[in-house]
C-alpha cells in the first residue's frame, strides 16, 4: 500500500507542475466539444459521473468503475469537409484500470494561394491527441490521471505537446 500510496502522490505532483505551466486554454477547441452518446446527453457534465470508457475524455477516475474490456470509437462528418472523431479501449487489473484513446479533429482540402492569388494545391489540418490514461481505486475513493501528447499538422508544418489530466471522485 505504500508503493500505490507514493506513486498516486507522484502522479498527483507531476498533475499539479503541468497545471503550473500551462499558459491558456484556447488552443484545441475541439478538446473542449465533447465526446460519447452519455457524457452529451447528461448535458456535459460526464465529469461527475461516467462509466464507460469515455472516462478518458472526461473524468479519468471514472475509468475505475468498469469492470472488463471496453471498446469505443465515434466518427463525426460535421460538413463542410470537418471531422471529430475518438477511439479508446481498455481493460481492468487487480487495483484498477489502464486505457488507450485517440481523439482526432480536423478539416481537409484547404485551397493553397500565390502570391497572385491563384489557387494551385490543396493541403488539410489535422490535430490529434493520443492519450494514457490509469484509474486506481476499487472502494469509495478513485483516482485517475491521463498523460495526452498532443500532435497538430498543418500543412508541412507539425507541432507537438504534453498535457495531463488528474481526476477524483
Amino acid at each position: 500500500n505504500k508503493k500505490l500510496l507514493n506513486l498516486v502522490l507522484a502522479l498527483v505532483l507531476v498533475g499539479l507542475f503541468t497545471s503550473l505551466v500551462a499558459d491558456n486554454n484556447f488552443a484545441l477547441p475541439w478538446m473542449r466539444m465533447g465526446l460519447g452518446a452519455k457524457g452529451m446527453a447528461m448535458g456535459g457534465t460526464g465529469t461527475a459521473y461516467m462509466d464507460n470508457i469515455t472516462a478518458t475524455y472526461w473524468n479519468p477516475a471514472g475509468l475505475a468503475r468498469i469492470k472488463r474490456f471496453e471498446f469505443a470509437a465515434m466518427y463525426t462528418d460535421m460538413g463542410l469537409d470537418r471531422m471529430h472523431n475518438f477511439a479508446a479501449l481498455g481493460t481492468s487489473f487487480k487495483y484498477g484500470y489502464v486505457a488507450l484513446s485517440w481523439i482526432n479533429a480536423g478539416v481537409k482540402d484547404f485551397d493553397k494561394y500565390d502570391v497572385n492569388n491563384t489557387s494551385y494545391d490543396e493541403f488539410d489540418y489535422q490535430d490529434h491527441n493520443i492519450a494514457l490514461s490509469l484509474a486506481l481505486g476499487r472502494s469509495k475513493f478513485k483516482f485517475g490521471i491521463t498523460a495526452k501528447g498532443y500532435i497538430s499538422d498543418i500543412d508541412d508544418d507539425s507541432q507537438k505537446g504534453f498535457g495531463t489530466d488528474v481526476g477524483f471522485i
